[in-house]
């Protein structure tokens, strides 16, 4: 009920701004027609577009998905291509509540982007999707992934706490989560990672983005010029040892993740004098911990 009540806000939103911007051409607003242009504003990285395409195919087309799929109790065997592809609207709405959360998930609206993958996996969770190179994939399993990956940075308090974030920057926020950390407060120290990575992860992707290469040893004046860069990487890192420690083993791998793929090129000052690389430390912690991570 919030996804759907949060994805109904989303939509009314979408309307408005839809109506002050550029009209767009919807085609014979086929659910056909509307899932191609939006996967092409995606890869155009036309955002906002691919967004507005999808929505419209949800508005016209999600009453007689959700038909479709109370009609399943599983989804179509692969396969039956031409069985799936009777599905069509249902496979279509699905599709474009993923590019939807994709495209959201560009603009650095994570929050909306997981309402919209929830509304996928409760409401169409047996949509398919053609994949050029010769069979179908299932969105639903890909939206699980992402909410997985998303909620894990989304800022969440321990129940019933309220942390003292300080000044918020990124230094004093990492402060904090490694004082946890040492102190065995596992959820306090997820709290303060989460904040950083919340408030900082956007500038730490483009420091990241601007390197080819870490900044090489000994050039302490340029790793500390790359702050935000190296606090995300750091706070990701204690977010995974943190969550160890709690015995979420899977929920660590997302987050050591997340540092590797994301912000690979972060720095951590050591207090004796050298820096080291977190990302080198997370994968380390993926090996050990993925053959015992659920599947």
């Amino acid at each position: 009920m919030k996804s759907a009540f949060a994805l109904s806000i989303i939509i009314a939103t979408l309307t408005g701004l839809m109506a002050q911007g550029e009209e767009l051409d919807f085609g014979d607003r086929t659910s056909v027609t509307l899932t191609g242009k939006a996967w092409k504003a995606l890869a155009d990285k036309n955002y906002k577009d691919a967004v507005t395409y999808s929505k419209l195919c949800v508005e016209l087309y999600e009453k007689q998905a959700v038909e479709m799929q109370k009609e399943l109790k599983e989804p179509v065997p692969a396969g039956d291509n031409e069985a799936i592809h009777k599905k069509g609207a249902l496979n279509d709405v699905g599709t474009c509540l993923y590019i939807m959360g994709q495209a959201l998930e560009k603009q650095d609206k994570n929050a909306e982007a997981v309402a919209v993958y929830k509304q996928l996996t409760e409401k169409v969770p047996f949509a398919q999707c053609w994949d050029p190179q010769g069979w179908f994939w299932k969105p639903a399993a890909a939206a699980k992934d992402r909410i997985k990956a998303l909620e894990l940075l989304l800022p969440k308090l321990p129940q019933g706490a309220e942390l003292d974030f300080g000044d918020r920057t990124s230094p004093t926020l990492t402060d904090k989560a490694w004082k946890a950390l040492t102190d065995n407060n596992y959820n306090n120290a997820v709290a303060y990672a989460r904040k950083c990575v919340e408030l900082y992860e956007k500038q730490a992707v483009q420091m990241q983005k601007e390197l080819k290469e870490p900044v090489p040893e000994g050039d302490n004046e340029a790793v500390h010029k790359k702050g935000a860069l190296n606090d995300v990487g750091t706070c990701l890192y204690i977010m995974g040892q943190a969550l160890e420690k709690q015995g979420k083993n899977a929920e660590a791998v997302t987050a050591y993740k997340q540092l590797t793929e994301k912000v690979p090129f972060a720095q951590c000052w050591d207090p004796q004098g050298w820096f080291w690389k977190p990302a080198a430390a997370a994968t380390d912690r993926i090996k050990a911990l993925e053959p015992v991570s659920p599947k």
